[in-house]
Formats: C-alpha cells, sequence, structure tokens
C-alpha cells in the first residue's frame, strides 16, 4: 500500500502544479492586455473553464484511486483470510492423533493449560465444540478431534467469513 500512497502523492503534486499553471495563465493575461478588454475577460473565462474542468477530473481520479485502494484493501484482506483457513485446515488434517496413555492425556491437558484462550475471529467455537473442552485454537490443533465432531469442523471451514454470527465468538 506504500506504493499506492505514494503514487497519489505524485498525483496530487502533479495536480497541484497544473492548478498553479493555470493560475499564472491567467495571471499573465492580466497584465498582457488592458483591463476590462474582451480579450482579457475570454482568456480569464477559457482559464477558468479549464480549472474547473480539471478540477471534476481529479476528483473523478481521486475516487477512482480510493476504489482501487479499496479493492486492494479487500482482496488482500480475503487472500489473508484464505490462506490463514487453510494452512491452519492443512495443519489439522496432517496432524497425528496423539497416543491414548496416560502421559499423552497429561501432555495435552499442559498444552490447553499452558496457553490461555484467545478469541481469535470466529475460530474458537467450533473448536471448543470439537475438542471437547475450552482451549485456544493453537492448542486445539494438537488435541485429537472426535469424529462425530468432523463433519461440524468441516463446515465450519468451508463456510464464507460474511455468513458468520456474532454468537461464534
Amino acid at each position: 500500500t506504500l506504493v499506492y500512497i505514494y503514487i497519489l502523492y505524485i498525483y496530487t503534486v502533479c495536480v497541484y502544479s497544473i492548478y498553479i499553471y493555470i493560475y499564472i495563465y491567467i495571471y499573465i493575461y492580466i497584465y498582457i492586455y488592458s483591463a476590462f478588454s474582451v480579450a482579457y475577460i475570454y482568456s480569464a473565462f477559457r482559464g477558468v473553464q479549464l480549472l474547473i474542468q480539471c478540477r471534476r477530473c481529479t476528483q473523478y481520479l481521486i475516487q477512482c484511486v480510493q476504489f482501487l485502494l479499496h479493492f486492494w484493501r479487500q482482496c488482500t484482506q480475503y487472500l489473508i483470510q484464505c490462506s490463514v483457513v487453510l494452512q491452519n485446515k492443512k495443519y489439522i488434517m496432517s496432524r497425528r492423533p496423539l497416543r491414548r496413555g496416560r502421559h499423552s492425556q497429561a501432555t495435552k491437558r499442559g498444552q490447553a493449560a499452558s496457553v490461555s484462550t484467545v478469541v481469535v475471529v470466529d475460530m474458537v467455537h467450533p473448536l471448543q465444540v470439537a475438542v471437547g473442552h475450552a482451549c485456544s485454537f493453537f492448542a486445539a490443533a494438537g488435541c485429537v478431534i472426535e469424529p462425530q465432531h468432523a463433519e461440524e469442523l468441516v463446515e465450519w471451514i468451508m463456510k464464507p467469513s460474511s455468513s458468520s454470527s456474532s454468537s461464534d465468538t
């Protein structure tokens, strides 16, 4: 986004230099022609018309640049969300379940207890349901997901973020 801000800055400088050029153009005609002559009035009128047209173009161009920046930001946020969900899904699916012995259960409890509960958008709720106890998203990635909750977890991963409700957090 710094590149776009820099481009917008250069564009603004160029536009203001055009405005200065038009003002200079008007003042030159003030000094060249005698006061209230027909040529002076016509030239000043043309300069004002050109200035108004440039301002209209500037407004449209600024709106276009703002739209492009907004579109770029939305696309970037969407790509980041998709990559985070896919990375988490890939990580969860690639993890092997821990052994069911006492030592592994204690390790799982220690991991869940050592990390405080973190609300990341709405990632905690489905994992709490799937794992069966409250733990953070990152601690839940190492826990065993029970088969009866796997379908709900897959549905949650596949649903778009705009359809999520605030009750999930």
